[in-house]
């Protein structure tokens, strides 16, 4: 099912991004990063790559169900 694999894509995708993030959470020396503001910036990257996948999600879905069912009815 294609869009069953539209999913898989891009929840994979949601998941690597989740632990790139959770790796950028540390500096060069495995410690942890503790000024807000730099939290804040990996924070909004990551909420912009993450949404990207959810939209492609919805996307998908969209597009099977145009594909699949009479829109009008």
């Amino acid at each position: 099912m294609q869009l069953g694999r539209s999913y898989a894509i891009a929840t994979t995708r949601a998941h690597r991004l989740l632990t790139d993030f959770y790796e950028n959470l540390f500096d060069d020396k495995g410690d942890p990063i503790e000024h807000p503001g730099e939290i804040t910036k990996k924070l909004a990257s990551f909420r912009q790559k993450l949404n990207l996948e959810f939209d492609f999600v919805k996307e998908a879905a969209y597009q099977y169900y145009e594909e699949n069912y009479d829109i009008e009815s």
